[in-house]
């Protein structure tokens, strides 16, 4: 039997595979592969809520090089690019305590779609047309702001509009959308009604960023979420329950979100079984394995 050197000419005894810059080839059980593309375009035409499903596997076994493999699908293939265009984001969870507040990890999730993706989005929805140039307006008339109680609708959209302006309005909105309370006299200058206070208005938050980005930019956002054993070092009971609760609004959200949602994790399936498990776990590249 050859060994995997002299099947693939290899010039080296030992080689690395880089997660993103060997993104383009999969490293890993073709089987799994066409079962993780079928996924990936059943949760774009089903009617269910912000779609999730989690990656498993042991250290080494290929979970972020699955990630980064279906970043490269989703911004490459012809059919998928056409038919679901999408805003593929990475970003690392981790690292979680054992008493973390959501709040955190809503920062980085807002840290990673980033300010000047949020500000290209806003300026292409008033260009593409609207209210006579009025953000607000503009806003409500491309249905942007469809999450939430009135008023936190109401204080995003003038973060939004704030977003236009530069200097300390902008430095200030981008606080607020990352979770920041403001001050009495920041809100009078923002005009803001309100914080993000209660789990629902962070969940409501960011869905209303990807909307204004679905609407303006007409991508969709793919979170890509690695390094998600972190949430197992939560131990405070509340920090648990808040998880759980900011996790399962997603689910019962309006049809036609504009976020999708991809985690790894390691050890077995998670419960309920919503993504590849067990028996899917990415396999390293063998002489019998083509």
């Amino acid at each position: 039997m050859s060994t995997l050197q002299d099947y693939y000419h290899l010039t080296k005894e030992t080689f690395s595979i880089d997660p993103w810059d060997d993104a383009d080839i999969y490293f890993g059980d073709q089987e799994l592969e066409r079962r993780i593309r079928r996924r990936l375009e059943a949760d774009f035409v089903q009617q269910r809520g912000v779609p999730k499903f989690f990656v498993s596997g042991r250290y080494g076994a290929g979970k972020t090089h699955t990630l980064a493999h279906i970043r490269h699908v989703l911004v490459s293939d012809p059919g998928l690019t056409r038919d679901f265009p999408t805003e593929p984001i990475y970003f690392e969870i981790s690292p979680i305590r054992g008493r973390e507040s959501w709040a955190t990890i809503h920062e980085r999730l807002i840290n990673a779609i980033g300010l000047g993706r949020l500000k290209e989005a806003m300026a292409a929805t008033l260009s593409g047309g609207g209210a006579a140039g009025d953000p607000i307006e503009a806003l409500e008339a491309k249905g942007v702001l469809r999450y939430g109680e009135e008023a936190i609708k109401k204080s995003q959209a003038q973060i939004f509009r704030n977003l236009l302006f530069g200097g300390r309005q902008e430095t200030l909105s981008w606080e607020w959308l990352k979770g920041r309370a403001l001050k009495v006299d920041e809100a009078q200058m923002l005009r803001t009604e309100t914080n993000l206070a209660a789990p629902p208005d962070f969940i409501a938050c960011l869905l209303n960023v990807a909307s204004l980005i679905h609407k303006g930019l007409g991508r969709k956002i793919v979170f890509l979420i690695d390094e998600g054993e972190a949430v197992g070092n939560l131990t405070n009971a509340d920090s648990l329950e808040e998880f759980v609760g900011l996790l399962r609004p997603q689910h019962s959200a309006p049809d036609g979100d504009p976020c999708r949602t991809g985690v790894h994790r390691p050890g077995p399936r998670s419960p309920g079984g919503s993504g590849p498990g067990e028996g899917d776990r990415p396999k390293r590249a063998s002489p019998d394995r083509a």
